[in-house]
């Protein structure tokens, strides 16, 4: 035979493995880069909500069995949220082998397993790729693969030190699935590749919630396999999935038995139920009947046919499918999956932070990955599951873990098969690998990681902490109102155990229904009881609050457009039906009622502390100044008035006391008479009256920051203010701004004592924003 014609050489086994071994370093090494930021005060700190509430059920499992539920996260209904404890069980064991039994232990654990899944996803991405080429292109597309895998924005988000997620192993596991799928249809041992393959499915339905999505990935691209079959080979590639899904299924059943949806029955698709084995099983019953039937497309429609008439024989199995995505209650457990925004909704410009730069560039992939290998099956498998990625990325962009490694493959192997095709291939196919290197990690250090947004709170926290230590008090430690997706952090980290936050189970904290009241009212009602009952002394926000806030709204069911709209200054403010949330009040205005009136006033809030780029900030709650006088009708009503000027307009802050026996009242004040913001917001005059008396009082800061008295000692003649003023509107009327019910108090009586924060130098007046 002529050399010529001779086919390439195959690329040596140990070039393969030290492709593998180096990007997978190189990932851990990308993926770990800013370990050290996380350890600070001596504690490891992470960077998401949810990693908090899977270590807390990690510590749980050093101790025993992992709960199905995170003791500390409910919903508003008072409903706990269900996990499947395959990821937590694996961090747990992972902790006992070192020892460790603390908190802190259950996060170092959690780190290894994130850091440990990260390389195994890239080695996972350079064996497919070299499963499917065997030309001596193959180790330069293999080394592609990882490198793609290594920079993916989406992988990154996700694997990065600070994140302790089930999401670390979604990836590795649903393509290891279809990796031991594709080659089940192309080897000998196809019996051993199918039961591999369901085993990972079955792993993947104990660690994810979402793993009812797993199954009808892997299962669709089962189809997809005998629709591009060869003729006459559609058989051996049902025959491969009809054992793995009955292995996943046999396999996920015990899972069911556990879970807390298993009573009745009952079928959830995004929490663990019925639901996984039995639709797993359904689809092996349905490639075995497809196996059995000679004809291509007739066996597609078999296959189709009996899954589709099975589930929909099954009305709870119908209904969890057609309405996963929304809350299902049974008992008091709850499902839910509205984690991230769409891609369509929150703006392209988050395609380099949450689904990879590359991802623009997936449309021409699919083209040349389906046209161009029409004679091999395995590829156009890995094609339409880049395809199916794509699109569930585009919907809602935290399912980017599902794309990045039939990028990798598709791109490594299309790659190989350039370099194959001659001397243009070969140096189009290094200066590609270069590029994407290059680019990935550009991308990768300019996006901003969730650990540079959270090293501000970690500031805060560290601030409250230390106060919290310094201020003595009685009984119950002084609350701490955190934002939303910030009281994990708080609660666990911050070591402050009176903290108020959507995210906290009530019982152990101020309250949940006060922390709705506080996070999602518009400020009405009884809002300052709240404040004042649960001795809310700090309140720590952040913008981080706003786009959980959102995520929460969809969860809910409500409209987003109505909690997303837009503030003067063109940024995104969460509203629920035209009205402003406190923490969004506080944040951007510092405590003053806005300049379109649309925010509640909160004058009773200092900024006590400030991040260096003003991204987390703690005001502190401050008594007020004690506006008292006397010698003025018993019974009668005392009035306080402070007269506003908002923008170009007037309003007012209206405040009253009823007098005590011997003519004296005391009226509790939270604006000095030098407030002003650069809102637009300042304080015209403050007066004073009872009956037909009246005067006119100047306040200082310090003593509203400290609860100072200020008397009244001159009276002069006036209207009589029964009424209220008749200048303004009456909508500005706040009877209780400072908390507290309204008592005579004698102008005698001493002063009440200073605030404990009194050894704080006070914020001087309009500087607060």
């Amino acid at each position: 035979m002529d050399h010529a014609a001779q086919p390439p050489a195959p690329s040596p086994r140990p070039v393969l493995w030290a492709v593998g071994l180096c990007t997978a370093l190189a990932t851990v090494w990308l993926r770990t880069r800013h370990l050290d930021a996380l350890h600070r005060g001596g504690r490891w700190w992470l960077t998401s909500g949810d990693s908090w509430g899977h270590t807390h059920r990690v510590q749980s499992g050093l101790a025993g069995e992992v709960p199905w539920t995170d003791p500390l996260s409910h919903t508003p209904e008072g409903l706990t949220w269900v996990w499947p404890p395959g990821f937590d069980w694996l961090v747990a064991r992972t902790a006992d082998l070192a020892g460790g039994s603390t908190q802190q232990d259950a996060i170092v654990a959690g780190l290894t397993v994130v850091a440990v899944c990260a390389a195994l996803t890239t080695a996972l991405a350079v064996a497919a790729t070299a499963i499917l080429r065997s030309g001596p292109g193959a180790a330069l597309g293999a080394l592609l693969a990882g490198v793609v895998a290594a920079v993916h924005g989406g992988l990154h988000n996700y694997l990065q030190a600070g994140k302790v997620d089930h999401h670390a192993v979604e990836p590795l596991l649903t393509f290891a699935a279809l990796g031991g799928l594709v080659t089940a249809t192309e080897s000998a041992r196809w019996r051993a590749w199918s039961a591999g393959a369901g085993l990972a499915l079955a792993l993947a339905v104990w660690c994810l919630p979402s793993s009812a999505l797993t199954l009808g990935l892997i299962g669709g691209l089962g189809l997809v396999r005998m629709a591009v079959a060869d003729p006459g080979h559609h058989a051996r590639a049902a025959r491969a999935w009809g054992l793995a899904l009955a292995v996943a299924g046999l396999g996920a059943q015990p899972l069911a038995l556990q879970s807390p949806f298993a009573a009745g029955g009952a079928a959830v698709a995004h929490a663990p139920s019925w639901l996984q084995p039995v639709a797993a099983l359904v689809g092996a019953a349905a490639f075995a009947v497809a196996a059995r039937v000679p004809h291509r497309w007739a066996a597609l429609g078999a296959a189709i046919g009996l899954s589709a008439a099975a589930m929909g024989l099954w009305p709870a199995g119908r209904q969890a499918i057609l309405g996963g995505s929304q809350f299902v209650a049974g008992r008091n457990h709850v499902a839910i999956i509205h984690e991230s925004a769409s891609l369509l909704d929150a703006g392209w410009h988050l395609t380099p932070d949450v689904a990879s730069w590359s991802l623009p560039v997936v449309p021409l992939l699919l083209w040349f990955g389906w046209r161009a290998t029409q004679s091999r099956p395995a590829l156009r498998t890995w094609t339409a599951a880049l395809a199916v990625g794509w699109l569930l990325t585009v919907a809602q962009s935290r399912f980017s873990t599902l794309q990045a490694l039939p990028l990798a493959v598709v791109s490594g192997a299309l790659l190989a098969q350039a370099h194959d095709a001659g001397a243009w291939g070969r140096r189009l196919s290094v200066a590609a690998v270069l590029a994407t290197a290059l680019l990935g990690l550009v991308a990768l250090d300019v996006r901003t990681p969730p650990l540079a947004k959270r090293v501000r709170v970690w500031e805060a926290l560290d601030w409250l902490r230390d106060r919290a230590d310094r201020t003595p008090h009685r009984g119950n430690p002084p609350t701490v109102l955190a934002s939303w997706a910030l009281g994990h952090e708080i609660r666990a980290l911050g070591q402050l155990p009176n903290v108020c936050s959507p995210h906290i189970a009530p019982g152990q904290t101020a309250g949940l229904d006060a922390c709705l009241a506080l996070h999602l009212d518009d400020g009405s009602g009884d809002t300052e009881t709240l404040l004042d009952r649960h001795r809310v002394r700090y309140w720590l926000t952040s913008p981080l609050a706003m786009s959980a806030m959102r995520s929460y709204a969809e969860a809910l069911g409500r409209d987003p457009d109505v909690l997303a709209v837009r503030d003067r200054d063109d940024r995104l403010a969460l509203t629920p039906a035209g009205s402003c949330i406190n923490a969004h009040s506080l944040h951007y205005g510092n405590g003053s009622q806005s300049p379109d009136g649309t925010c509640k006033a909160r004058p009773a809030w200092r900024l006590a502390f400030a991040s260096t780029d003003l991204r987390a900030k703690v005001f502190e709650r401050v008594p007020g100044a004690l506006v008292r006088g006397g010698g003025c009708p018993a019974g009668s009503r005392a009035t306080v008035t402070v007269r506003l000027q908002i923008g170009q307009g007037g309003d007012h802050w209206f405040n009253a006391a009823t007098v005590g026996p011997s003519g004296g009242f005391g009226v509790r004040v939270p604006y000095p008479s030098a407030w002003a913001t650069s809102g637009g917001v300042r304080v015209l005059g403050v007066e004073v009256a009872c009956g037909n008396q009246r005067a006119a009082v100047e306040i200082s800061e310090p003593a509203v920051t400290l609860g100072l008295p200020v008397d009244v000692t001159r009276w002069s003649a006036g209207q009589d203010p029964a009424h209220g003023p008749a200048a303004f509107p009456k909508s500005a009327v706040a009877p209780n701004p400072v908390g507290g019910t309204p008592q005579a108090e004698s102008p005698d009586k001493p002063p009440p004592p200073a605030d404990p924060s009194a050894d704080a130098p006070p914020v001087a007046s309009g500087s607060a924003g």
